[in-house]
């Protein structure tokens, strides 16, 4: 009797856990990585009772507009929000629930909050953005460039930043910026620009025989992405360490599941980038990574 009395008991128990439980929904534009690691590794430092929901839109808006609709129903006590597609649908679908996002872009400039000291809104984040002056300045210490390229992708927000970008840094660098428009005839357009580098943004979607075609045409291939260095070939990235933001975002979370206002949460640009290099690639193209670059590097893919 006293055996079934606790198994009862216990019961009660666990399920009242899991309806106190803090829910938090985590929805990224690609893929479940190292942003989420970080995110419930210091939630679950700080709180034992929690219940995340994962959702990986794989960079499709049909996916991302289902989940939305799933993350209404769940009643959720915060959201975590991974990509600008994702922050930018989900500010605009969840007024009321705070929102920490994680983005490359300017959220001020993007529209989303007001300033970075106070969003004056549901939301608070970290920018995880690498000045694209930090990169051209570690592309300069390779190789001189005189053209850079970026494929043409009208409709994605992070394009027209990154072009406007590279249009205002062209008189610092002294180069000018090439649009890669017709990308049935690449390899043409490769031979008869003659490109230095080409520029690959964050959020392009890029195969790998573009980037051999890039190498075989020895144009460096600067990514704002490290699996493109890592698993497509490219050249270089300089980007953020996605676990330590993952954690410095879920710092924030932590302070508005214990009760802090999250419109006075400022929101936080990250200063430390790593540096990725392919030097696999480096051979192939025949170019010369300097050793003071090559001490600095955080990841050298042999």
């Amino acid at each position: 009797m006293k055996n079934l009395v606790y198994k009862v008991f216990l019961l009660f128990f666990l399920f009242c856990s899991f309806l106190w439980a803090e829910k938090i929904a985590l929805i990224n534009w690609n893929r479940d990585g190292l942003f989420e690691n970080g995110f419930r590794d210091e939630i679950l430092d700080n709180f034992e009772n929690i219940r995340f929901y994962s959702f990986s839109c794989n960079k499709d808006e049909f996916l991302l507009s289902e989940y939305i609709n799933f993350i209404k129903k769940l009643d959720v006590d915060l959201i975590y929000a991974v990509g600008f597609p994702v922050v930018k649908i989900v500010s605009e679908n969840f007024f009321y629930t705070p929102i920490v996002f994680v983005m490359y872009h300017d959220p001020v400039e993007a529209g989303i909050v007001a300033s970075f000291k106070s969003s004056e809104n549901n939301l608070t984040g970290v920018v995880a953005k690498i000045p694209i002056l930090q990169q051209l300045k570690t592309m300069k210490k390779i190789t001189s460039f005189r053209k850079v390229g970026i494929i043409e992708n009208k409709e994605d927000f992070e394009y027209r930043l990154t072009l406007k970008e590279l249009k205002r840094l062209e008189k610092f660098f002294n180069y000018k910026t090439v649009i890669v428009k017709d990308k049935k005839n690449i390899e043409s357009f490769f031979k008869a620009e003659g490109l230095d580098v080409l520029y690959i943004f964050k959020s392009q979607r890029i195969s790998k025989s573009l980037i051999n075609l890039a190498n075989r045409f020895g144009i460096l291939t600067l990514a704002a992405d490290s699996d493109v260095v890592k698993n497509k070939g490219a050249l270089i990235s300089l980007v953020v360490d996605e676990y330590r933001v993952g954690r410095l975002a879920g710092k924030k979370a932590v302070m508005i599941l214990n009760g802090q206002n999250i419109s006075r949460i400022p929101i936080t640009t990250i200063e430390h980038f790593m540096l990725v290099i392919n030097m696999i690639t480096a051979k192939k193209i025949k170019i010369d990574i300097p050793l003071s670059l090559l001490v600095m590097t955080d990841k050298i893919i042999k």
